[in-house]
C-alpha cells in the first residue's frame, strides 16, 4: 500500500525544522513506512530533499515544483505530480488548510482519503479577526473535506462531537486518535531544577494568549522562560518590562533537546485562548511537570483540575491564584507531576497511537466502497413471492449443470449464498452437508429464513451451517476444516471487489475429484458503461434508485413481452419469471445496484483454472464478446453470466497462485 502525505498549504519539512518540530513530525511517519510500500510526503519547500537523509528509505519527498504561490500550488500540485499520485493507494491530510489539494487528487484519481485535523480551523477563526467571507470559505471548505473523505481522524472528543453535530457527519466515520508522545525521549530526568521557575513553549502569537500570562505574574518573585518565537515577542518583552517580569526568550529548540529544557522548570504554563490538542502540553506532561491550563477547548478534555494539573479562567486573577499556589506547595508539584506523567503514558504513547493510526488506515483502505444491499433485496424477495413452486424450478436448473448422483452424500459449500435458495435445494438434491457463507449480514439472515420457512420439506437429519464470512478472508479459507465435494458460487465473485483473488480462494475449497460450479458476468462492450451506472446508483437518494429500477425493469419487461409474442421465450419462464425461479423485478433490482462489479470473457476465466490445475467440464451458457459499435456499449446484450463447470482432478497439487493483469 502507497500512502500519500498532503502537507498544511504553505508548510514544509524546512518550516518544521524552523519551529523545531522537524523530529517530532517525521518521527511517527518514520514509523509508519516499515507498513508501507512508499509513502510520499506532498511538501510546499523547493528544497526539501536536503531532509532525505532523515527520513525512512522508503518516504519519497515531493517538493514544490513550480516557483508560484503557494495558494496556487496547492491547486495545482496534483498535476505536478499526476504519475505518482495516481500510483497512491491512501491520501491523507495533516491539517484542514489545505485538505482541498487531497480532495482535488481523490476526485482525479478516485483515491480514499483521510481527513486528519489537529484542531478545528473554523473553531480556532472564531478567535481570530477575520471578515465574514473568510468565515464561509473555512466553513465550506470543512463541510467538504468532510463530506467527500473516507475516513477522519480527530485528536480530541470535543472535535470529534463538533463534526457530527454542525456537519452532520456519522459517528462511526470519525475516529479519535490523540497526538502521541515518545515518552522514552520525553520523560522525567535527574536535572536540577531552577527554583520558583515557570515555562512556555510555542509561537509567540494572539492565540496563545501570552500578555495575559505576563500579567498575571506581576508581583510574583518567579522567573518565567519563553521557548519559540514568534510576531508578538517584542510586545510581549515591552509589557515584561513594564511589569517589571523576570523573562527569558530562549528562541526556538530542536524536539529531541526539548526534553531536558522542561526538566530544568517546576511548572509548565499554556494561557491558550483555544487548542486543539496541543502536542507541547502532552510533552511537558510526559516529563512529569505541574502543568496549568486555561479551562478552554483542547485544554479541559486534558488536563483534570487538581487531578493531573490546574485548570483556570482565562483572566488575570485566576491565572495568578493557580500560578501561586502551586509556587507554594512543591509536594503538590511533585503530585500533580507524576500523575500527569501517568496520563500521558496510559493515553497518548507513541507506539499506542501509532498502531491505532496504522489500523484506521488499514481499515479505510479495505473497506469497500458503498456497495449494493444484494442481502436485503433477497429478503424482501423470499418475503413477497418465494413459493414452492419457484424453489422447484430453482432445483431443476441446479440439476442441469451436473449429474444426480454427484449429489448424493455430498458436500456442497455455498460460497455468497445470497438468498439460500441453492444451498436448500442441493439438499433437496441428495447432499448429505451444506455449509453456506456470505459477507452480506441480510443475506445470512434470509439463507435462515428460507431454512426456517421451508426446512419441514427437507430430507431427515439434513445438516445445514450457516455463517457470515467473506471469501476474501484467507484464514477463513485455510482454516475450513473440510473442502467441498462441490463448491457452488453463482453470480457472486464478481460482486466482491477483487474477482481473481475470489476466485483463487474459492478454488483452494474444493477436494480433489470435486466440481467447482461458478457464473461471472461477462465481458461485453457494454460493460464500462454499466459500471458507471452501479457507481452512480450505489450513491444515488432512495429516489432517483426507485426511477433507475422502474426504468429498467420496463425496458426488460419490453423486451420479453416481444420474446413472448414471437414464442421465443424458454419452455419453463413466464413474463415475470426465470428459469431458475428467479423474479425479473428482482434480479432487475439486482444488476442496477450491484456493486462492486468486475467482468471477465470466458476465455479469460478458463486459462485463469486451467494453470491452477482444473479442468472444464462444460459451459451451460457462453457469451459471446460482440464486436465494438456505438449501439452496443449502452445495450445489455451480453452483459448476462457467463456458467462454467470445472473439475479438480483426483492427485491434484495446488499451484502457485496465478496472477493475471488485474492483480
Amino acid at each position: 500500500m502507497k500512502l500519500a502525505l498532503f502537507f498544511t498549504e504553505g508548510v514544509s519539512l524546512e518550516t518544521w525544522e524552523q519551529y523545531g518540530m522537524l523530529d517530532r513530525e517525521i518521527k511517527p511517519y518514520n514509523y509508519l513506512a516499515n507498513s508501507f510500500d512508499k509513502i510520499y510526503f506532498i511538501t510546499y519547500g523547493k528544497f526539501d530533499e536536503k531532509y532525505k537523509n532523515l527520513l525512512n528509505p522508503k518516504i519519497v519527498i515531493l517538493p514544490q515544483k513550480w516557483d508560484i504561490p503557494p495558494k496556487l500550488y496547492s491547486f495545482l500540485a496534483p498535476l505536478a505530480y499526476y504519475k505518482e499520485l495516481r500510483g497512491a493507494d491512501l491520501y491523507k491530510t495533516n491539517q484542514m488548510s489545505g485538505s482541498w489539494t487531497a480532495l482535488i487528487a481523490k476526485l482525479i484519481f478516485r483515491k480514499k482519503l483521510i481527513i486528519r485535523c489537529g484542531y478545528q480551523w473554523s473553531l480556532q477563526m472564531a478567535g481570530w479577526n477575520v471578515g465574514w467571507l473568510k468565515k464561509i470559505i473555512i466553513h465550506f471548505i470543512e463541510f467538504f473535506a468532510y463530506r467527500f473523505s473516507n475516513s477522519i481522524i480527530v485528536t480530541s472528543d470535543q472535535a470529534k462531537k463538533y463534526i457530527e453535530k454542525r456537519y452532520n457527519i456519522s459517528p462511526a466515520k470519525i475516529n479519535l486518535v490523540s497526538n502521541y508522545v515518545d515518552t522514552e525521549l520525553f520523560k522525567p530526568l535527574e536535572v536540577r531544577k531552577n527554583p520558583a521557575s515557570i515555562c512556555f513553549v510555542g509561537r509567540f502569537e494572539k492565540q496563545k494568549n501570552l500578555l495575559l500570562l505576563v500579567e498575571a505574574l506581576q508581583g510574583l518573585d518567579v522567573r518565567l522562560v519563553l521557548i519559540g518565537s514568534g510576531s508578538l515577542k517584542e510586545e510581549i518583552l515591552n509589557r515584561a518590562k513594564k511589569l517589571q517580569i523576570n523573562v527569558e526568550f530562549k528562541g526556538t529548540l530542536p524536539n529531541d533537546q526539548l526534553p531536558e529544557e522542561l526538566n530544568k522548570y517546576e511548572i509548565f504554563v499554556l494561557p491558550s485562548t483555544y487548542e486543539g490538542n496541543p502536542k507541547v502540553l502532552l510533552e511537558a506532561m510526559a516529563c512529569g511537570m505541574a502543568v496549568v491550563g486555561t479551562n478552554v477547548i483542547g485544554i479541559n478534555n486534558i488536563i483534570k483540575h487538581k487531578d493531573n494539573g490546574y485548570l483556570c479562567d482565562p483572566n488575570v486573577e485566576s491565572l495568578r491564584n493557580s500560578v501561586k499556589e502551586l509556587l507554594a506547595n512543591y509536594s503538590l508539584v511533585k503530585e500533580l507531576g507524576t500523575k500527569a506523567r501517568k496520563y500521558i503514558v496510559n493515553e497518548c504513547n507513541l507506539n499506542i497511537m501509532l498502531e491505532k493510526e496504522k489500523k484506521i488506515m488499514e481499515a479505510t483502505y479495505n473497506h469497500r466502497r458503498r456497495s449494493f444491499s444484494f442481502g436485503r433485496n433477497w429478503r424482501d424477495y423470499v418475503d413477497s413471492y418465494l413459493t414452492i413452486e419457484r424453489l422447484e424450478k430453482a432445483k431443476e436448473s441446479m440439476a442441469k449443470l451436473i449429474s444426480l448422483s454427484e449429489f448424493k452424500g455430498k458436500t456442497l459449500i455455498d460460497v455468497g449464498c445470497g438468498s439460500g435458495i441453492f444451498s436448500y435445494n442441493a439438499l433437496q438434491l441428495g447432499c448429505n452437508e451444506v455449509i453456506s457463507f456470505d459477507f452480506d449480514k441480510n443475506s445470512v439472515a434470509t439463507s435462515c429464513l428460507v431454512k426456517e420457512k421451508f426446512g419441514s420439506n427437507l430430507p431427515p437429519g439434513f445438516q445445514w451451517k450457516i455463517f457470515e464470512g467473506s471469501i476474501l478472508d484467507k484464514n477463513l479459507v485455510s482454516n475450513f476444516k473440510n473442502k467441498g465435494d462441490i463448491v457452488y458460487s453463482w453470480g457472486v465473485l464478481h460482486h466482491t471487489g477483487d474477482m481473481f483473488s475470489a476466485i483463487n480462494n474459492v478454488a483452494d475449497l474444493v477436494k480433489p475429484g470435486g466440481y467447482l460450479i461458478i457464473a461471472i458476468y461477462n465481458k461485453a462492450p457494454s460493460s464500462k458503461f454499466w459500471l458507471a451506472e452501479k457507481r452512480f446508483y450505489n450513491n444515488s437518494s432512495w429516489l432517483a434508485k426507485i426511477f433507475i429500477n422502474y426504468f429498467l425493469f420496463l425496458v426488460v419487461l419490453s423486451g420479453r413481452l416481444i420474446k413472448l409474442l414471437l414464442g421465443r421465450l424458454k419452455p419453463d419462464e413466464t413474463l415475470l419469471s426465470r428459469d431458475r425461479g428467479m423474479s425479473i423485478y428482482y434480479d432487475v433490482v439486482d444488476w442496477a445496484g450491484g456493486y462492486p462489479y468486475e467482468f471477465a470473457s470466458c476465455d479469460e476465466i478458463i486459462g485463469y483454472l486451467t494453470k491452477k490445475g482444473f479442468v472444464l467440464v462444460s459451459t451451460p451458457t457462453r457469451l459471446p464478446t460482440r464486436p465494438l459499435k456505438l449501439l452496443n456499449r449502452f445495450t445489455l446484450s451480453n452483459t448476462g453470466c457467463n456458467e462454467f463447470v470445472f473439475k479438480r482432478p483426483i492427485g491434484y497439487m495446488p499451484k502457485e497462485r496465478v496472477y493475471t493483469e488485474k492483480d
